[in-house]
């Protein structure tokens, strides 16, 4: 457990140095075009700019509150779509033939864009800012959900059956199955999965927020900043979805290699 842990940390160790030495590699070129005048600074803010205004978001209540909101309703979003998507994946995964009756219907709801139904699910939660948040997170679900299902359920199609086949032989029943075998299986899988629903969940938690202003959101920050033509606020806030979306990823990857040690 000791070496697993050790292994983990150098891998999240490796995983910051290399992120750090690209941002800025990236950070130096944006500084070169941000200061060479071939672009409009209304258009490009500088590095100054992002980074001065970066070091009063810990300081600030209006803009403190806003991250956390925004990361609470991400955070509850991934929850639920991976407590719903990861055994509803490998269940249909499994029942290959009610999988591809289903298929058809996956595949038309996951090409359906989130934001064409915003309306909707803020019409049916309408009410307190608590009742419109259930709605934007029950958007994200929405959007995310079918492309996990189907992404989970697809690589449960192409694993050799042979592990599935014997435990038949055996007596086990589907549950046992699909909790003792699918899911060891397609577990590094299902933490990509994780990573793509954490993904989805920012953009359109984020989204819903500009369409549908909260009290609190980071969304709500970038649309007024957009009005006020604060170019710097826009790109600070790019920045710090870049960093929650990251944070999230490398969470996700450091318990991808604890939970998946048992492979080596």
């Amino acid at each position: 457990m000791i070496k697993t842990l050790l292994d983990a940390s150098a891998f999240v160790g490796s995983s910051l140095w290399r992120t750090a030495a690209a941002a800025i590699v990236l950070t130096l070129l944006w500084w070169i075009l941000a200061y060479s005048a071939f672009v409009n600074p209304l258009f490009l803010a500088s590095p100054k700019e992002v980074f001065d205004f970066l070091r009063t978001v810990p300081s600030s209540k209006e803009h403190s509150e806003a991250i956390i909101a925004t990361v609470k309703r991400v955070g509850w979003a991934s929850a639920i779509i991976l407590s719903i998507a990861i055994p509803l994946g490998l269940t249909l995964g499994y029942l290959a033939g009610f999988y591809s009756f289903l298929k058809g219907v996956l595949d038309f709801i996951r090409s359906i864009p989130p934001v064409v139904v915003l309306p909707i699910f803020l019409f049916i939660w309408k009410g307190t800012e608590e009742q419109v948040d259930r709605g934007r997170i029950a958007l994200a679900c929405f959007g995310t959900i079918p492309i996990v299902v189907f992404q989970i359920a697809e690589i449960v199609e192409k694993i050799p059956r042979e592990r599935r086949d014997f435990a038949r032989l055996l007596n086990a029943g589907y549950l046992f199955i699909i909790r003792r075998i699918l899911f060891y299986e397609t577990l590094p899988f299902v933490f990509v999965a994780a990573r793509v629903a954490v993904s989805f969940s920012i953009i359109i938690i984020v989204v819903s927020e500009m369409v549908f202003s909260p009290q609190f959101g980071i969304g709500k920050r970038i649309t007024v900043a957009q009005y006020s033509s604060q170019t710097q606020i826009v790109y600070a806030y790019a920045l710090l979805i870049g960093m929650i979306g990251y944070t999230f990823n490398l969470i996700t990857a450091l318990l991808e290699k604890l939970a998946s040690r048992w492979r080596k």
